[in-house]
């Protein structure tokens, strides 16, 4: 919670979440204000307003840390390993079986190694000079 809190407070909803409060409470002592300037607010129906606040912060917040928790859960469950060689980018993780797969470092998708290990993109255009048994020894030598 610490750190989502800390992430939140870095983000750029700070100024919302600083801007909400004082709009909130111009409003109410705006529309609450009598005819001689003062505000006549009951002791009673301040403490509903303020509840009433806490309640909606409260209930934002804990909606947003439970995307946060999901999101965070997420990432870790589709972590990949990535190692470079020779200018040619290998992952392995969920996306790719657990098995180490040539990747494009300039659009990341996965390079097509049938003869040359080239981008299947033909937008991108990216190629190594890498035959498939080339490509096949170094995945040899990557972490297993």
């Amino acid at each position: 919670m610490k750190q989502f809190l800390k992430r939140l407070w870095q983000s750029p909803l700070k100024g919302f979440l600083i801007l909400l409060p004082a709009v909130s409470i111009g409003i109410v002592v705006n529309h609450l204000t009598g005819p001689s300037g003062q505000v006549q607010l009951p002791a009673q129906s301040a403490t509903d307003l303020l509840m009433i606040f806490v309640g909606i912060v409260g209930s934002v917040c804990g909606v947003a840390y439970s995307y946060y928790e999901k999101l965070e859960a997420l990432k870790k469950e589709h972590e990949e390993e990535v190692q470079v060689r020779d200018g040619i980018v290998f992952k392995r993780g969920k996306r790719t079986g657990g098995i180490w797969m040539a990747f494009c470092p300039v659009c990341e998708r996965p390079a097509d190694t049938t003869i040359l290990v080239k981008c299947p993109d033909t937008k991108c255009k990216w190629q190594a000079i890498k035959s498939k048994k080339q490509i096949d020894e170094i995945i040899s030598h990557l972490p297993p």
